[in-house]
């Protein structure tokens, strides 16, 4: 061969290695940004510690659908209904049946079954809706001209339902007078108002609370569903009627915290919230909802507080009387005032699985890191040997030689490119082989 072709193939084995290079390099960076992917997805599609791993399983739209296809658990099989099996297997006959199977066995056909029939609960009460033939169902159809008599009955009961109705309670008070005139006019007493000079009821006010804080059902619905009876109850006044009638539910959340503080775990986190309208505040103010679980096995109490701030002074008025073992995430607040309270502090498997997790994202960021500086530190490399190269070409004496312009320069450049790995065949120091070494031992290289 001659200096054209050898030439020519250095420079295409060059390109060869430069090509590698940027593919490695692509290859890496394709990574870094699907684990980034795959993190963003996670936080925000994947399950979290607060999430409950049901309220997002059910469709909208689809329930009916998914429950008939058998996608979703019904409780029909675990209950069963009043239909009897007639021992038909829909999957078809077994081997031993068609006659595929061994020759000494025997079909063996499924025996019917009869479910366990359900029964609705003893409590509700019982319409009862007769059916009965008329005069001329009664006649016999035989042509005797007698009559058909009752010999018995047949009971099939079905569920039904009587949506929420609206009434108005009117409270007639009696008014009473002497005939002597000397005792004046009295009247009947009634029960002391639940929200003085409103016209909500104390059941109205109790359905109203249910339906948004245990059946889910915000305050816009409800009032959409007051006005499909006619009613107007605009989602305001029903806010109010919740605000005023808290103070009556002070007894009960005192019960329910000294249940709590009885026993000897609790469990407390917090979470941020934006309020509004609060006087004394800017609406971009965070605000903060406090979580107390506790209370016995058999009794449990769940307790949520309203409060300004997320500060230690929070933490310690509502953990004051608790004694035991405090369940908690990481959170210095918590820890400050299980210190203070003397409290044993037990920390959340849940947000020590997700710190695991963010931790080794973290150290494969760091990773990548190092190997994106290692690429762009050889592309240098090669660019700074190329540009010696053409200096000391320029300027006549061979490389390295004593005295040669550049020749202290281009004999380092050389001592830094015997060091890399690839054109030393180590590479221990670099997994893809690809990249300087990490030890500033290992760029220690005798000088050609």
């Amino acid at each position: 061969m001659n200096n054209e072709q050898l030439t020519e193939i250095d420079a295409l084995r060059a390109r060869v290695v430069e090509l590698e290079q940027t593919l490695a390099g692509n290859v890496r960076l394709i990574e870094k940004y699907e684990d980034i992917i795959r993190r963003l997805a996670q936080r925000h599609w994947g399950r979290s510690s607060e999430k409950n791993p049901g309220q997002a399983e059910l469709s909208l739209f689809e329930e009916a659908e998914l429950v008939a296809m058998g996608d979703m658990p019904d409780d029909e099989d675990a209950h069963g209904d009043d239909a009897v099996s007639d021992g038909f297997d829909p999957s078809g006959p077994s081997e031993t049946e068609s006659g595929t199977g061994d020759a000494g066995a025997q079909a063996s056909p499924v025996p019917p079954t009869r479910r366990r029939k359900r029964v609705l609960p003893d409590h509700l009460e019982r319409v009862v809706v007769r059916h009965e033939f008329d005069e001329l169902q009664r006649r016999c159809p035989c042509g005797c001209g007698g009559q058909l008599m009752p010999i018995g009955e047949e009971v099939t009961e079905q569920l039904g339902v009587m949506p929420a109705t609206h009434f108005v309670i009117q409270h007639v008070r009696v008014k009473y007078a002497c005939p002597c005139k000397g005792a004046g006019v009295q009247t009947a007493p009634m029960p002391t108002a639940l929200i003085p000079g409103s016209q909500a009821s104390p059941a109205l006010v109790a359905a109203t609370m249910v339906g948004k804080y245990d059946w889910g059902s915000p305050l816009y619905r409800q009032e959409r569903i007051a006005r499909s009876f006619g009613l107007e109850l605009p989602r305001s006044k029903l806010a109010r009627w919740i605000i005023a009638s808290v103070g009556h539910l002070r007894p009960l959340y005192n019960l329910m915290q000294d249940a709590l503080f009885d026993y000897d775990i609790v469990l407390s986190d917090d979470t941020g919230i934006q309020v509004l309208k609060e006087d004394g505040r800017a609406p971009s103010t965070k605000s903060a909802l406090w979580i107390r679980r506790g209370g016995a096995p058999g009794t449990p109490v769940v307790l949520v507080d309203y409060r300004q701030t997320k500060g230690l002074r929070e933490a310690r008025s509502l953990l004051e009387y608790c004694t035991g073992y405090l369940v908690c995430d990481g959170a210095p607040t918590f820890e400050r005032a299980a210190d203070l309270q003397g409290l044993t502090l037990v920390l959340c498997n849940d947000h020590a699985r997700l710190e695991v997790r963010r931790g080794g994202a973290r150290r494969q960021e760091g990773e990548d890191a190092r190997l994106d500086r290692q690429q762009g530190a050889r592309v240098l490399q090669e660019a700074l040997r190329d540009r010696a190269q053409g200096q000391a070409s320029d300027a006549g004496p061979a490389p390295g030689e004593p005295g040669a312009q550049g020749g202290a320069d281009l004999g380092a450049l050389h001592r830094l490119g015997d060091a890399d790995p690839q054109r030393r065949g180590a590479g221990s120091g670099d997994p893809q082989g690809a990249g300087v070494p990490d030890s500033p031992r290992d760029r220690t290289a005798p000088v050609l």
